[in-house]
């Protein structure tokens, strides 16, 4: 059983701004009013203390704030009482448990704790210097610090800087939006599933809460319902917003499959470096019946599937479907994606023979 005490992993997403004058307690030290769980994660409260314990399936869990934020500072105390990973989330989105956007490692020792991780992205943006990585106490209290403002996310711990970074991507954050499409008109967050919805460039598009700003921790009602109702009533979309040029668009990315070659792509690369694929069991499955395989990704070329991970050695590739039904590839015991130079929307083939 792996356990975690106190704030390990918070959502704090876009909208809401903290100032300087305003201070807020998230957790009460009694239960978990005013968060969300998001899996099958165990979380609960203890002698004050908020615990994550690994659920019977093993899988990721997450726990948000009901509330959103966007520009911030956060203090929190954490203890690792386990060889896990997790984590602290800025400005994030989830959906079932696929949380993308930007984590604050919280990890083991020599494991960049206080680094900034982008989820579904780029992976790692920036790591604290390896000298720096000293200041975790590993079987103690530990102290973390995010200050969060525009596009520059400052991290400290146990009072000493890890990182500081300014970052475009991070600034934008995600959001509100209302766009005309394909003569259609849609009202949501910025977080790049509207660009699923057609190759076509847009025909107008604004940021809604720019004019008259809400803040609010039910943007469906209070933002989007209203935007919604004017529209339908005749309103010109420019009235709604300040004009913006563009919109994230969130890449859609397909297996090829033939009886030859099966061609997928890296869709997140975990806490641990390892990279999960699009590639399904299920295709692989059909397609390999029968034949041999060599499966290609990085220079690299491989002929065996493992069923666990531990059976390959330290320091080995190891190739996995993994519990998802989706192709896995890790270093047991090592960082896959720093150690094969694989990222975010790598090819990954399989060839039959």
């Amino acid at each position: 059983m792996i356990k975690y005490f106190v704030v390990l992993v918070l959502s704090l997403s876009t909208s809401i701004c903290l100032t300087a004058q305003k201070t807020k307690t998230l957790f009460n030290g009694k239960d978990l009013s005013g968060w969300t769980i998001h899996g099958t994660e165990k979380w609960y409260v203890e002698n004050k203390e908020l615990v994550c314990e690994s659920g019977p399936d093993k899988q990721y869990g997450y726990l948000s704030t009901n509330q959103n934020y966007k520009n911030f500072v956060l203090t929190l105390d954490f203890k690792l009482e386990a060889n896990g990973n997790s984590g602290v989330f800025i400005r994030s989105n989830i959906e079932g448990t696929k949380i993308s956007g930007w984590q604050v490692e919280v990890a083991p020792e020599n494991n960049h704790t206080g680094g900034i991780y982008e989820s579904y992205g780029r992976g790692w943006i920036i790591q604290p210097k390896p000298e720096d990585e000293k200041w975790l106490k590993p079987t103690d209290w530990n102290t973390l610090k995010i200050r969060m403002v525009g596009d520059e996310v400052t991290t400290w711990l146990n009072g000493h800087q890890m990182i500081n970074l300014k970052d475009d991507k991070i600034g934008q954050g995600d959001g509100f939006i209302a766009l005309q499409l394909e003569d259609h008109f849609f009202v949501g967050c910025d977080n790049g599933f509207f660009g699923l919805i057609s190759d076509r460039p847009h025909q107008q598009l604004v940021e809604l809460n720019g004019l008259n700003s809400v803040i609010t921790t039910f943007p469906e009602r209070d933002i989007f319902a209203p935007a919604a109702v004017k529209l339908a009533s005749g309103m010109a979309i420019t009235n709604l917003g300040k004009p913006k040029a563009s919109f994230k668009k969130m890449i859609d990315r397909q297996v090829k499959a033939t009886k030859k070659q099966i061609t997928g792509s890296i869709i997140r690369v975990d806490g641990m470096g390892n990279l999960i694929t699009n590639i399904s069991k299920e295709a692989f499955d059909v397609l390999s019946k029968g034949k041999a395989y060599t499966i290609t990704f990085g220079g690299e070329k491989f002929k065996k599937i493992h069923t666990q991970y531990h059976q390959a050695e330290q320091g080995e590739c190891f190739i996995v479907f993994n519990s998802l039904g989706l192709l896995e590839i890790g270093i047991y015991k090592g960082n896959a994606s720093e150690l094969l130079g694989l990222q975010y929307d790598g090819v990954v083939n399989i060839l039959f023979d």
